[in-house]
């Protein structure tokens, strides 16, 4: 390692200079990064809804739908705007009237229908027609054609993430230019990253929205630790160049460990079913991974051309005290484990009952206002129209059902030559001049090798009467004999289900093993890194619990996250804490070497925790009425990060006091 130290000190500013040329061609490279909206494309490959999905797409027309909700519309307005939404490329349908189905409250929704698939350019191009032509309303757009309605937002939230990082950066460096340092090193890495995800067919939208965030918060204890370093190698060196030498050396086992323990956490998303986890653990992984090979790069590069300047506008910086914290850790040690026992059997066992969501359709402001239709599609052989045909008769009754569409219901009803007989001439003209629209009803509603039946329901995408009407649905299909798929967003959350718990207890258990591995090989122990991995693992049944007790479900693909983040990033904060005792404890009593531990790893502990809580906590606000999923996997975060915070400086230490002999 000193030879790699001293060749990185030697050509700093060539390293620098390569980077730089680097991140510009990553730079040019996102902008052909592929973006994928279409979350039914991560469904697993035996999956009979990828199945009916793929049907649907090879042997029936291209549609999708979206919906505007617009806010104090005249009566006027309201005209003109269905007038207008006619006029949208690829529009082929509005639904609005005047009744209160589409008008409540001050609110106004139309419902367009398409004649392309969700996430097409020509989806997208309506959309964007949409924005262009109302962009004067106040007005949201949702619904499968809409995509990811976030992208919009993205520089700008962006901009907002760099700043608070910078506000609390500035508090908490010991020089005014500093807080430049770090952005800027961390900056570099997130363009690799984006830039290099070139190298996928694409990455999904949930993806690309939080991987650059996630990346921010999740690499600054990096930074911050290297930053530390070098300034305390300065005291005992000669010159800038031994010190940062001595720094690149002696913080690369503490860096590369937790860098390492946060890659194995994010990997661990890879072995989900649902492919979206290996989309998201891959990015988030590499993403980290940059993060330290700049961190061992472009930082001390930076930091050497700027020492100087760093010197000149040192400041104070905000130092907490941990005297008191630490002498109370060690006076009620023994009481501590046991009072963590407790919690963490509470809550393992509200987590057992906290609610999973799949989908959060009903999160948006028009699905909140108003009724919209939730349709079931089923497909069928064709040769099975008859037998079909009878279920549905008694699929029309049920409650939440409000109608079939089905070549049986709609086109496949014969009409006898009484009723032809009776006809006037007006009405037979009349008949003969839907015959186009008619057919393309038929091409609708059966393929070339299948038909299907759309049922429509005012029941929640997801609900207990939701699943058990699909439950009904495949008792009904399972008993008639013939070959059927059932699509739409509630069979998807259905499906997931009947799966995701499973999957949830395989990944935990996964992840928890990866994790306590990592931190065993590296401190060679067994105790210590079970002691961590415990008190982490507390901080995501907390965060489960949290939610419980608000009453609030949780969304899958957050729960799946923190699970994973929380284990690979903030058991960070509990390897810091845990070494700087065990170093105490070479010279110092128990007490002592408490109070020591927690004097000088709470700044990096408060820098980097603050910075994960209270980005992803301002952003998850800021995305909520754009995209609830991010919103929803960013507000968890949060929760999760400040759980695992508290936890590692008011629990931790009364623990590894405890088993002090254990930890060291």
């Amino acid at each position: 390692m000193e030879k790699i130290s001293g060749f990185i000190v030697k050509y700093s500013k060539a390293i620098f200079l390569l980077f730089i040329a680097l991140s510009l061609c990553c730079v040019w490279l996102m902008t052909n990064v592929s973006i994928n909206a279409d979350m039914s494309k991560y469904l697993p490959d035996d999956s009979p809804i990828k199945t009916g999905i793929e049907i649907i797409g090879r042997e029936f027309p291209a549609s999708s739908s979206f919906h505007l909700l617009f806010e104090g519309l005249s009566d006027s307005d309201k005209d003109f705007i269905s007038r207008e939404l006619q006029e949208i490329p690829h529009v082929t349908g509005i639904s609005y009237d005047g009744t209160e189905k589409y008008n409540k409250d001050g609110y106004t929704l139309y419902v367009a229908t398409l004649s392309a698939a969700p996430s097409t350019n020509e989806a997208d191009t309506a959309i964007s027609a949409v924005k262009d032509r109302f962009s004067a309303y106040s007005v949201t757009v949702s619904g499968d054609a809409a995509g990811n309605t976030a992208i919009d937002i993205l520089p700008r939230l962006a901009g907002i993430a760099f700043l608070i990082i910078f506000i609390i950066l500035l508090v908490m460096c010991e020089s005014w230019i500093e807080p430049l340092i770090i952005l800027f090193t961390i900056a570099i890495a997130v363009v690799l990253n984006m830039g290099t995800n070139i190298i996928f067919d694409s990455i999904s939208s949930v993806t690309n929205a939080i991987a650059a965030v996630l990346q921010l918060v999740l690499s600054m204890d990096y930074s911050i630790m290297m930053q530390s370093r070098y300034r305390q190698e300065k005291e005992h060196s000669q010159n800038k160049k031994e010190a940062m030498a001595k720094a690149i050396k002696g913080a690369f086992m503490s860096i590369t460990s937790s860098s390492v323990t946060t890659i194995v956490g994010m990997l661990a998303l890879v072995f989900m079913s649902f492919t979206i986890g290996r989309d998201m653990g891959f990015v988030l992984a590499k993403g980290v991974f940059l993060s330290l090979i700049c961190v061992f790069t472009v930082m001390p590069a930076l930091l050497l051309m700027l020492d100087r300047a760093v010197g000149k506008t040192a400041k104070k910086a905000l130092h907490i005290k941990m005297d008191k914290i630490g002498a109370a850790s060690h006076k009620i040690r023994y009481a501590v484990p046991v009072i963590f026992v407790a919690l963490f059997a509470a809550s393992f066992f509200l987590r057992g009952n906290v609610g999973i969501s799949y989908a959060l359709t009903d999160y948006y402001k028009a699905n909140q206002i108003f009724t919209i239709d939730n349709p079931i599609v089923v497909l069928y052989r064709n040769e099975n129209e008859e037998d079909i045909a009878a279920l549905i008769q008694n699929w029309e009754r049920v409650d939440g059902v409000t109608d079939v569409s089905s070549y049986a219901t709609v086109l496949g009803r014969a009409m006898n030559y009484q009723d032809i007989e009776f006809m006037t001439d007006e009405m037979k003209a009349g008949l003969a001049s839907t015959a186009a629209e008619m057919a393309e009803g038929l091409r609708q509603l059966v393929g070339e090798s299948f038909s299907r039946a759309v049922i429509n329901t005012d029941l929640q995408e997801e609900s207990s009467e939701t699943f058990t009407l699909i439950r009904n649905i495949e008792e009904d299909l399972s008993g008639s004999g013939a070959e059927y798929y059932i699509s739409g967003n509630s069979a998807i959350a259905y499906e997931m289900n009947g799966s995701f718990p499973s999957e949830m207890s395989r990944i935990t258990i996964l992840s928890v093993i990866a994790i306590f591995l990592v931190v065993a090989v590296a401190f060679r122990s067994l105790s210590f890194p079970l002691i961590l991995v415990c008190v982490i693992q507390c901080a995501v049944f907390l965060t489960m619990g949290v939610a419980f007790l608000q009453g609030n479900s949780m969304y899958y693909l957050a729960l799946i996250i923190v699970q994973c983040l929380l284990l690979g990033a903030t058991v960070d904060y509990g390897i810091l804490l845990s070494s700087c005792y065990r170093e105490a404890r070479e010279t110092l009593d128990k007490k002592e070497a408490v109070i020591s531990a927690l004097n000088n790893s709470i700044h990096t502990i408060i820098t980097s925790g603050l910075i994960l809580v209270i980005v992803t906590s301002v952003l998850g606000i800021l995305f909520r009425s754009s995209d609830p999923a991010i919103s929803e996997i960013l507000s968890t975060i949060s929760v999760g990060g400040l759980c695992s915070m508290i936890l590692v400086v008011f629990a931790l230490p009364g623990v590894i006091v405890a088993l002090d002999r254990f930890v060291r």
